[in-house]
């Protein structure tokens, strides 16, 4: 009852299960079933026995059972072992943007779903019937949900300019499969004069599978340059800088680093050092 119930169309399409092969998924559902519900089944028959004082099943069917139970468990560690052998080497892939230094950035999270025209049609969302209102993603976290696969780095420039390079990491079978894989990753980011806004997931293009798919962003401006950093960010994306303590904008959902010569460092901490040493 469990597996007819929790096999849908849709199923195969949320993680941990995108990282299935197509041709793998009926294998995997029957061994899966036969390594499960024998020992179940042990379990009831063992109770009757206990309950009854009698047996259930000969000894010929138990070896019967035990045989289908052995071949069910072996065809699980096959499947299983196809499967990591899908992530066996690592291809990587670099695109890298020059875009107009401003004295001071503000870093956002763009966080509305953008849905293909087929998601659209399916789900019956249409601009007209919206209304001015955007839908959103939601980031509570949840067994089902891909991993944050999204990574941001703000480093310092060398050459004074400001670009933005994104990584694109996927794995595979082999590399050429493992490089296809990340030249079907899908990442978008939006500039506006001095606004950054980066969206907190990737896409992948149809029919593709779950193969560890990653995207880091890393972002170099000159040493001086201010940014205004929404605390999103953490929420949202792979961004591990330390929490920056402004007590003057604890009301503010944004928080003021500047880029020193050592480093990305919080504005309110440099002038507390500042004040403390004069």
């Amino acid at each position: 009852a469990a597996f007819l119930g929790f096999l849908e169309a849709n199923t195969f399409e949320v993680w941990p299960l995108s990282v299935i092969n197509e041709e793998f998924r009926d294998g995997i559902i029957l061994s899966a079933f036969v390594t499960t519900f024998i020992p179940i089944l042990v379990l009831v028959l063992f109770a009757v026995r206990v309950a009854f004082n009698k047996k259930a099943i000969n000894k010929s069917l138990s070896f019967a059972l035990l045989v289908v139970w052995l071949i069910g468990v072996g065809y699980s560690v096959y499947y299983t072992a196809k499967i990591t052998s899908e992530f066996k080497e690592h291809a990587e892939m670099v695109k890298t943007d020059e875009i107009k230094t401003y004295p001071t950035y503000v870093i956002d999270v763009d966080k509305s779903v953008v849905f293909s025209k087929a998601d659209s049609l399916s789900l019956q969302i249409a601009n007209n019937n919206l209304d001015g209102r955007v839908i959103y993603d939601d980031n509570d976290d949840h067994p089902f949900r891909v991993p944050r696969n999204v990574r941001v780095l703000i480093t310092k420039s060398e050459n004074n300019k400001t670009t933005i390079t994104q990584n694109y990491e996927s794995q595979g079978k082999t590399f050429a499969i493992a490089l296809r894989n990340a030249q079907n990753i899908k990442y978008n980011y939006k500039q506006k004069d001095s606004l950054l806004t980066l969206n907190p997931r990737l896409e992948l293009k149809q029919e593709s599978i779950w193969r560890n798919q990653e995207v880091t962003v890393t972002i170099k401006v000159p040493v001086g340059t201010h940014l205004f950093l929404n605390d999103k960010l953490y929420n949202y994306l792979n961004f591990y800088y330390y929490s920056c303590d402004d007590y003057n904008e604890r009301n503010s959902n944004y928080r003021e680093w500047v880029m020193t010569e050592e480093g990305l460092k919080c504005k309110a901490e440099l002038d507390r050092a500042k004040q403390n040493n004069p």
